[in-house]
């Protein structure tokens, strides 16, 4: 139980990692938008590739979100089967005891 605990406070960190990388992404995105004032197309063209590697680097973030969640999800149905397990363990010891 104390490992899943551990694990599960490990992905909540990483959780926490991943969301501000997400924040820091979309500011930075908006920071360098906000530095473009007149666009020739050179600078459209450089803009475009930037843009994408921002849009590109805010999805992979949410990916990275979506797969720790779901391992915390996974973690989290874990510890509920192991301590449904340990009830019916005491409870089963319980039933020796009394026989």
């Amino acid at each position: 139980m104390a490992k899943i605990n551990s694990q599960i406070k490990e992905v909540d960190g990483k959780l926490d990692d991943c969301e501000q990388s997400i924040k820091e992404s979309i500011a930075s995105k908006q920071a360098y938008c906000a530095s473009l004032v007149n666009l020739d197309k050179v600078s459209l063209y450089k803009y475009q590739i930037k843009n994408n590697a921002f849009d590109e680097q805010k999805q992979r973030l949410y990916e990275k979100k979506s797969s720790l969640s779901k391992e915390k999800r996974s973690l989290l149905d874990s510890q509920k089967r192991t301590k449904e397990n340990l009830q019916h363990v005491n409870k089963s010891v319980e039933k020796l005891s009394f026989a």
